[in-house]
């Protein structure tokens, strides 16, 4: 077994699953000092209090992290090449949607601001696992891509 495929199939399944469990957790969460968000908010605000991954991104981090986990096999076990890419490439795509969507989610309070001057945005579990999957499949399609083949 050549070196880097133990390296591979590790970071590939770590990413592919931090990613695909994004979309079911907490991306960003909108805090009121005084209370929960919840209980302050009208109900028809109530939903601005917490953003899933689901609701940031419509299911495409899950898509992408499972389609992953089937490239990282390829890429470890196969020693292919592509599949290696698409790893570098799903990574590279998750950090696209990580930095144009969430990350400026991330400081804004939306309607709930407007109302509550204490109310903050911050970042929730699925913003961490998000970057975190994105950068370990950007690794692991670069050692896939980098080791020689036989």
């Amino acid at each position: 077994m050549h070196r880097a495929q133990p390296a591979v199939l590790i970071l590939g399944l770590a990413g592919g699953f931090l990613l695909a469990i994004t979309d079911f957790l907490t991306v960003v969460h909108v805090e009121v000092v005084t209370a929960s968000c919840q209980d302050l908010a009208t109900p028809s605000l109530a939903d601005s209090c917490v953003s899933k991954g689901s609701e940031q991104h419509s299911w495409a981090l899950l898509v992408l992290g499972l389609l992953a986990l089937a490239m990282t096999y390829g890429a470890a076990a196969g020693r292919s090449r592509p599949a290696a890419a698409a790893l570098l490439l799903i990574g590279v795509g998750a950090l696209a949607v990580f930095f144009a969507v969430d990350l400026p989610d991330v400081s804004k309070t939306g309607q709930i601001g407007l109302n509550f001057a204490n109310a903050q945005a911050k970042a929730g579990a699925g913003f961490w696992t998000e970057l975190v999957g994105a950068c370990l499949l950007v690794f692991a399609g670069a050692v896939g891509l980098t080791r020689a083949r036989r």
